[in-house]
């Protein structure tokens, strides 16, 4: 039996030359064409030169001896004839996949030919990412198994990668896979075969089979017109520049370690000072005004670690999450890569948002013409004197974070009603909001304790005798100065993906949820 090695494969953007995709200190040696007898075949073989170091355990654990360690990679170039025209594959081994420069190649190379190649079947793992809140879950199975195993949900998440074996058809070329930007595979085949493999993969790739495969998936999907980017990216420097930042977010664009938590900005040899969260603001503190998103490529978000020594680092530009509307269709950007939001998507999403809204007047609830969310949830019980102010209250169980009940709470006939207040529109705010009373429900139905708990914040009242019965419901209360007759038009796009997740999981436990607008009045 031939023996089965690991390949990870890109294919560079049509038109990008061998010099252009790699970066311009790749510190990578090429190989004299008589030093290797691939380049009958055409190939380029570039190595690493890195100088032996010793690992950083060396000097910690005090160990004299010589434990210099090297790390060995190589890039191989393959160009390939196809349709009239040249595509250069990139074999990478070791970590020289590292010296190839961003956007040099196709982002979705690996995710579209494991889309096509991939036995919808036996999918044995998964990674997606949550576009309202860039949340990321990786899920892997003993046995391979369908897409549903996993609880990929539609309507919620862009799927980052899939694994698994491939179709029967493929087998003599490769036996599994897993994809993003590269393709990563299992195969056997020789050294010459390599640029009919590479071939074979541009095949699968172009194929259009994958959705009729995973129809699904496509709710969120990528944008490629390079006008539509440059309009798209316009709109996104534009937001940077701008005082609003409320759909423009940095994050981590990977599975997070629990250890990182120190992080800072750099920029043409400037550092921000050490932090623990991600801000715009604080970026702009080092670069206030872009002119091009090439700005944010050279600009990096980095991981500290405990000594200050950078763990890890990316590109600004692959850290935004952004949203925005262009030409009537909704847009979304994430990881470096442009989505279209479909308009049916947005549309479900919609009319069931729609379908929860209610009035202030249907509540009782005043004008907000407060200083704070403190200020405005204490007023409304003087207000209207059926509601009751838990804000600042925790029901959580002994041990956990304090969790508050709601904001607000009243008793009606079909029971209590739990009022969860927030002031503005920002998506980050409003994510937190509706996940929050999520979580706040989900204790009062489940735990004993949490429910003994409000029934202490209750005490003495008619509303405590309701708690056992858990006929809970949620109102969702945000306040804005925009006119609130535009309904879920207020709403980032975010937001409602968030909050129709969220009323989707409501629905299922029976719990019913509304949400109201309340006009914010200039004190």
């Amino acid at each position: 039996m031939a023996k089965t090695r690991t390949f990870s494969v890109y294919l560079l953007k049509e038109g990008v030359t061998i010099n252009e995709a790699m970066k311009e200190e790749h510190g990578l040696s090429r190989l004299d064409n008589n030093s290797y007898s691939l380049y009958e075949h055409n190939m380029t073989i570039y190595l690493s030169e890195a100088r032996p170091t010793p690992p950083w355990w060396k000097n910690y654990l005090g160990i004299e001896r010589d434990l210099s360690q090297r790390q060995e990679g190589a890039l191989v170039f393959i160009p390939c004839n196809i349709e009239s025209t040249t595509r250069i594959f990139v074999l990478t081994f070791g970590m020289t996949y590292h010296k190839l420069q961003e956007g040099s190649y196709e982002y979705d190379f690996g995710l579209r030919a494991i889309l096509n190649a991939i036995d919808s079947s036996k999918i044995k793992a998964t990674e997606t990412v949550q576009p309202d809140n860039a949340k990321r879950q990786r899920m892997q199975s003993p046995t391979a198994d369908t897409l549903s195993f996993f609880d990929f949900n539609r309507d919620q998440s862009i799927i980052k990668t899939l694994a698994g074996k491939v179709k029967s058809e493929y087998n003599e070329w490769f036996k599994s896979a897993t994809g993003v930007n590269s393709l990563r595979i299992t195969s056997s085949v020789e050294v010459e075969q390599l640029p009919q493999l590479c071939r074979q993969l541009y095949d699968i790739y172009s194929n259009e089979n994958y959705r009729q495969t995973f129809p699904d998936l496509f709710n969120i999907a990528p944008v490629k017109d390079p006008s539509v980017k440059q309009d798209l990216e316009r709109a996104l420097i534009d937001s940077y520049n701008g005082e609003n930042h409320e759909n423009l977010i940095i994050t981590i664009p990977e599975m997070l370690d629990p250890l990182w938590n120190t992080f800072r900005y750099t920029y043409q040899r400037n550092y921000s000072p050490e932090l623990s969260e991600h801000s715009v603001f604080n970026l702009k503190e080092l670069l206030p005004i872009a002119d091009s998103m090439a700005q944010f490529k050279k600009a990096k978000l980095q991981v500290l670690d405990e000594e200050q020594h950078v763990i890890k680092s990316y590109p600004l530009e692959e850290c935004f999450v952004f949203d925005c509307t262009h030409n009537t269709m909704h847009y979304h950007f994430c990881d470096g890569s442009w989505y279209c939001v479909d308009e049916r998507y947005i549309q479900r999403i919609e009319q069931t948002i729609e379908q929860g809204i209610r009035q202030a007047e249907d509540y009782g609830l005043p004008f907000y013409q407060h200083q704070n969310e403190r200020e405005y949830n204490m007023a409304v019980p003087r207000y209207d004197s059926s509601y009751i102010c838990l804000d600042r209250n925790s029901i959580a169980p002994v041990g956990q974070t304090s969790i508050e009940p709601c904001d607000l709470l009243r008793l009606n006939n079909e029971g209590l009603q739990l009022f969860h207040i927030k002031l503005g529109t920002k998506s980050a705010m409003l994510s937190h909001l509706f996940n929050q009373a999520a979580v706040s429900v989900d204790l009062l139905l489940s735990e004993n304790e949490s429910r003994d708990k409000l029934k202490q914040l209750l005490e003495g009242r008619e509303e405590s005798s309701a708690v056992d019965r858990k006929n809970f419901s949620i109102v969702y209360g945000i306040v804005t100065h925009r006119n609130i007759d535009d309904g879920v038009k207020l709403l980032p796009l975010f937001s409602k993906i968030s909050l129709y997740r969220v009323a989707k999981s409501l629905e299922i436990k029976r719990i019913k949820w509304s949400i109201v607008f309340i006009q914010k009045q200039n004190n």
